[in-house]
C-alpha cells in the first residue's frame, strides 16, 4: 500500500468531520490533498486504501457516519467502488440501529455510490430523494450478511 495515501487516510479519517469542530480550511485542504492524491494515483489505488481503512478501522456508528461524509465530500459520486453494496452494507452494519439517526446524508451517500458504481441511474434525482436504504432489498440483504459473518 501506499505510505502517503495511507497517511491522508489516517488523517482524513480520523477527524470526525461531523461532529468534531474542524477549521473550515483545514477541512477545505484535507479535501484538496485527497483529490489530488486520486489524480496522482488514480481512484483505484486511492479507494483500495480507502476502503482498507475502512475494513481495519471504522467500528462505531460516528467513525462510519464521518467516513460516509468525508467520501461526499470528495465527491464519491465522481467515482465506482467495486462492490458497491458490500461496501454500503458494511458501513451500515457498522452504523446499526442508529443508522435511522443520520438517514438522510446515508441514503443520500448510498444513492450517489450505487448510481455511480452498480448502474443504479434512477436514483440520480435532485436530493436523491426516492432511495431510501430500508427499502432496497439487495441493500438489506448485505447488511445481513454482515451481521452473519460478524455477529
Amino acid at each position: 500500500m501506499n505510505q502517503e495515501i495511507n497517511e491522508l487516510a489516517e488523517r482524513m479519517f480520523s477527524i470526525n468531520i461531523i461532529n468534531d469542530e474542524i477549521d473550515d480550511d483545514i477541512c477545505d485542504a484535507i479535501i484538496d490533498d485527497a483529490k489530488a492524491q486520486i489524480l496522482k494515483f488514480g481512484w483505484d489505488e486511492v479507494f483500495l486504501c480507502w476502503e482498507k481503512y475502512l475494513y481495519t478501522n471504522v467500528k462505531s456508528f460516528e467513525e462510519a457516519w464521518s467516513y460516509a461524509a468525508w467520501l461526499l465530500s470528495i465527491g464519491v459520486s465522481n467515482y465506482p467502488i467495486g462492490n458497491p453494496y458490500e461496501f454500503l452494507g458494511y458501513i451500515y452494519y457498522i452504523m446499526g440501529d442508529k443508522a435511522l439517526d443520520a438517514s438522510a446524508i446515508m441514503d443520500c451517500f448510498s444513492a450517489e455510490v450505487l448510481a455511480c458504481s452498480a448502474g443504479r441511474l434512477e436514483l440520480v434525482k435532485p436530493y436523491n430523494s426516492g432511495y431510501i436504504v430500508s427499502e432496497d432489498p439487495m441493500m438489506i440483504s448485505c447488511i445481513k450478511n454482515w451481521k452473519e459473518k460478524l455477529g
